[in-house]
């Protein structure tokens, strides 16, 4: 709970000014707020789309189907830190990041109309296609779990800081 709250808020104030603070509540202490300097450059709500779930004999026996998929209640925020790049993400069960997950992140394209980034880890990449001139983003999600494999487009519509 006490990371979701920290992403809530770190989503909140990062929203009225860019370069605030990310918000950390430490466990088993009283509340501390720790500063990173981070740049939020957009800001998307829920992302809806499409997944194909892979068969699997335990959670998809009956073969590979496409459904509808998405974070109904989700946020994917694209910040920079000094050179690097970073995607969190969140909804109602928490808040995370790709390089909290392990994963290492690339800008792979940026210009005035689209900036591209992947985040790569040894079960997943993932591509974030962020339009600047329609305020859109559309990403793209390629995972094999140790349950089930999945491939899935999104789309969301964003704020651009800058």
């Amino acid at each position: 709970m006490k990371r979701f709250i920290a992403f809530f808020m770190f989503s909140i104030f990062s929203f009225v000014h860019p370069t605030l603070s990310e918000i950390l509540l430490k466990p088993k202490e009283r509340p501390e707020i720790i500063r990173v300097a981070l740049e939020v450059m957009a800001m998307c709500g829920p992302s809806k789309g499409n997944a194909y779930f892979f068969k699997d004999a335990l959670y998809n026996p009956d073969g590979g189907s496409w459904m509808e998929d998405g974070m109904s209640n989700g946020q994917v925020t694209l910040v920079k830190d000094g050179d690097s790049y970073d995607i969190l993400f969140g909804d109602a069960a928490g808040g995370s990041g790709y390089k909290q997950d392990g994963a290492q992140v690339f800008m792979l394209h940026s210009g005035e109309k689209f900036i591209r980034v992947g985040a790569f880890a040894g079960n997943y990449a993932d591509i974030y296609n962020f339009d600047r001139e329609d305020n859109k983003l559309v990403w793209s999600s390629n995972k094999s779990g140790p349950f089930s494999g999945k491939v899935a487009v999104y789309e969301s519509d964003c704020t651009f800081i800058n």
